[in-house]
């Protein structure tokens, strides 16, 4: 085999490891736009997951104080109820 042989053979697979290249490096790209799609879809919906919990959080936080309050008066009255009683017994 000659130099004259080679070197076409040569040049032809340079051609084809540069398209190889270019395929990879759009691969590449594509994948890269794929996962940047979707980290901004995850975080887009964990962001408003997230706002439902925190929501959700806050109605039961004030739920559980205006029942606290409920509760602390409720036993007050119980309590005045009782020493009421307690006066007029004595």
């Amino acid at each position: 085999m000659s130099l004259n042989d080679v070197e076409p053979k040569l040049h032809r697979y340079n051609h084809e490891i540069d398209e190889l290249q270019l395929a990879l490096n759009q691969f590449q790209r594509q994948l890269n736009e794929c996962l940047e799609q979707g980290r901004r879809e995850f975080e887009a919906d964990f962001y408003a997951q997230a706002t439902v919990i925190n929501d959700e959080l806050s109605q039961l936080s004030q739920n559980l104080s205006e029942q606290l309050l409920v509760d602390i008066k409720d036993a007050t009255q119980h309590r005045l109820t009782l020493l009421r009683r307690y006066l007029y017994e004595s």
